[in-house]
């Protein structure tokens, strides 16, 4: 295993070269349809090298169990250094390869469970395609995820909003701010805020952390509302926009880990020659 964790040295020393070169990962570059097309090419390459090159160096460290802990490590190691310093460390070349790898174990993995099935299968399956399936929509996904935010005044309609770079977006449909309410406690603290829109003729009701679905992919938050208590001035609402057309793949992710935690409580550890259900050769 000596020459596996050189290899594994050199694959991240490889990603931290990218990241002092040229910065954070282009995710623009990965949008929609490139990151499908690579998720495809990149599930199929796997498959090919776990038929036909099981035996080679690469696929065995892959299927190792050690690497399991080792790929874990490191993006747990990666999710410390994120809540500990201000930057975001979730775009670097080192944490999208500590991913990328991490992924390719747990679909080797289920290659190899799928090929080889043993007593309470189904349960490995959910659990493991489950995260898998979590952890690919986030990673293949993140260039598809937007946001947009458009501040509008009562009795203002908008049609446009803009990006963090300032970059315009044309809406499909006009929302119309009708009135924007905001309760108050005794000692002045806002309560609860609400605004209600006008959106092609139909009248929505907005609250925070209470997003109006727009379609399969976008929703409709409420950042919140100005108006001063007491005051009868016109008042405005930041509204935000966001796009995650992923979302889908990771909550597919989730039930699946639910499920196979319910057969994981239900059926108990499964336990043969010593081994527990799940352990590898």
């Amino acid at each position: 295993m000596g020459s596996a964790y050189f290899a594994w040295v050199l694959y991240f020393a490889a990603a931290v070269v990218c990241q002092l070169l040229w910065g954070d990962v282009p995710v623009g570059f990965l949008a929609f349809p490139v990151n499908v097309a690579l998720l495809l090419l990149w599930c199929v390459c796997l498959w090919v090298l776990y038929k036909e090159k099981r035996r080679s160096a690469f696929v065995v460290w892959l299927l190792d169990v050690r690497t399991t802990f080792l790929l874990l490590g490191v993006c747990a190691v990666c999710a410390l250094i994120q809540g500990l310093v201000p930057f975001r460390v979730t775009g670097s070349w080192w944490f999208g390869a500590a991913l990328l790898a991490l992924l390719s174990h747990l679909l080797m993995i289920v290659f190899r469970r799928l090929e080889h099935p043993c007593p309470y299968n189904l349960r490995f399956v959910l659990n493991h395609v489950g995260l898998f399936l979590l952890l690919a929509g986030g990673f293949w996904g993140v260039s598809d995820q937007h946001e947009w935010r458009a501040r509008v005044a009562e009795g203002e309609t908008v049609c446009e909003v803009y990006d963090a770079a300032g970059r315009k977006k044309v809406l499909e449909y006009e929302l119309r701010l009708l009135q924007v309410e905001t309760d108050y406690y005794a000692d002045g603290t806002p309560r609860n805020y609400e605004a209600r829109l006008q959106k092609d003729g139909r009248e929505i009701v907005l609250r925070v952390n209470h997003p109006y679905v727009l379609s399969w992919r976008d929703k409709m938050y409420l950042m919140g509302v100005d108006r001063t208590a007491g005051q009868a001035a016109d008042g405005h609402c930041v509204l935000l926009f966001v796009r995650q057309p992923w979302q889908w793949v990771q909550w597919s992710g989730i039930l699946m880990l639910l499920a196979g935690g319910v057969l994981l409580f239900v059926q108990g550890v499964y336990r043969k020659g010593g081994k527990a259900d799940g352990d590898v050769e």
